[in-house]
């Protein structure tokens, strides 16, 4: 184990016991590790600390680039923050001499006019043998008219096949469902897939063999019938808007291996139990987490309630509702939770209303489970 302590003037570690020795004596391999922390433009900076690290950032094995629209503290054009993105990005991956980058980081507002610069990139990280590659594009200023077509889009057929990418976050791309498809194909030991603000998926009918966690954010053409993974183990679901008209939610096929499922939903549908269809596919889920936004009115009491039915559910042990307000939705959810979840051990209910809380004790104060009410 090596402590990094303060290194001002002395620069010295200590290792193991109480023998010191300068931070220059360090292995190669530790100094990378610590490099690998930083932006990859920091570490390139610190090749300025000696004629030993002169080169040292070059070793190493993961890369992380990020930026803002401010420079000076004043907001510059976006055409030219871009251009000396690419340029950064540019020339520390060109000059990169390692034999594999595990991990590659790349945070900024880019769209389409950047392709052949992204492309390249992916191209080094996948030549680079990278196990680990996040592409988020996300603008700056948030524009609900951004037009489809200025998205990035993940190349279909370009990249060759690799067994090593296991992790792959794709943010403000266009994804549509072939490019989703050669992914997977292309990319055959994934096992961690994200995919946030893509307008163009619709339907994920692939095969995925070794895939264990999804993430699927703000997808809004997604349909329901876009999880066929009975594979998977972790499912988080981000849901603007709930259309039954486009979704059919009874048709979602059994998850037999998922065991975590999170869903946010925004707005939060009144009609709560189309939720349900998702927990009734997953016979052996063990964890539901529920974030729910602008969910409508408190209750006043439990006096009426729906009659809600479900299949028993003896591995759901855990249950978190983030958001509660008490709405009739609220409600419905809970109280289905509550009757399926036969072998129920805690349920977390986190609200800001004291009226909520209330409500909520309410609701549980009957069943043997642990009630825990946070603000």
């Amino acid at each position: 184990m090596v402590i990094v302590e303060e290194l001002s003037n002395s620069k010295k570690v200590k290792i193991e016991g109480n023998t010191r020795v300068g931070i220059n004596e360090l292995p190669d391999e530790i100094l990378c590790h610590i490099l690998s922390f930083l932006q990859s433009e920091e570490a390139v900076g610190n090749s300025l600390v000696s004629r030993r690290w002169r080169n040292l950032w070059k070793l190493c094995r993961s890369f992380n680039f990020y930026g803002s629209n401010t420079k000076h503290g004043r907001i510059t054009p976006i055409m030219s923050l871009r251009s000396e993105f690419e340029e950064r990005v540019n020339n520390v991956l060109q000059s990169y001499q390692g034999f594999n980058i595990p991990e590659l980081r790349l945070c900024f507002d880019l769209d389409k006019s950047s392709l052949s610069h992204i492309n390249k990139w992916i191209e080094i990280a996948l030549t680079k043998k990278v196990k680990k590659l996040e592409l988020d594009f996300t603008p700056f200023s948030f524009d609900p008219r951004r037009p489809k077509d200025l998205y990035y889009p993940f190349p279909q057929e370009c990249f060759p096949c690799t067994n090593f990418l296991t992790c792959l976050s794709l943010s403000y791309l266009n994804v549509n469902d072939e490019i989703l498809g050669s992914i997977l194909s292309n990319f055959p030991m994934l096992e961690v897939l994200l995919i946030s603000k893509s307008p163009l998926l619709r339907n994920a009918i692939v095969s995925a063999l070794r895939l264990k966690q999804l993430s699927i954010f703000s997808c809004r053409r997604l349909l329901a019938n876009a999880f066929p993974y009975d594979q998977l183990v972790t499912l988080t679901l981000r849901i603007i808007r709930f259309d039954t008209q486009v979704i059919n939610w009874q048709s979602i096929p059994k998850l037999t291996s998922l065991r975590h499922l999170t869903c946010e939903v925004t707005p939060f549908p009144k009609n709560s139990l189309l939720l349900t269809s998702l927990i009734e596919a997953s016979p052996f889920l063990h964890k539901f987490k529920l974030n729910t936004i602008l969910n409508g009115r408190l209750m006043e009491g439990i006096v009426e309630q729906k009659e809600v039915n479900g299949q028993p559910n003896k591995y759901l042990k855990e249950v978190e509702i983030i958001g509660f307000c008490g709405s009739n939705a609220d409600v419905e959810i809970v109280t289905y939770l509550l009757k399926t979840a036969i072998m129920l051990e805690k349920i977390v209910i986190k609200t800001k209303s004291a009226a909520a809380k209330a409500l909520a004790h309410q609701l549980v104060k009957n069943h043997a489970c642990e009630l825990r009410l946070e603000s």
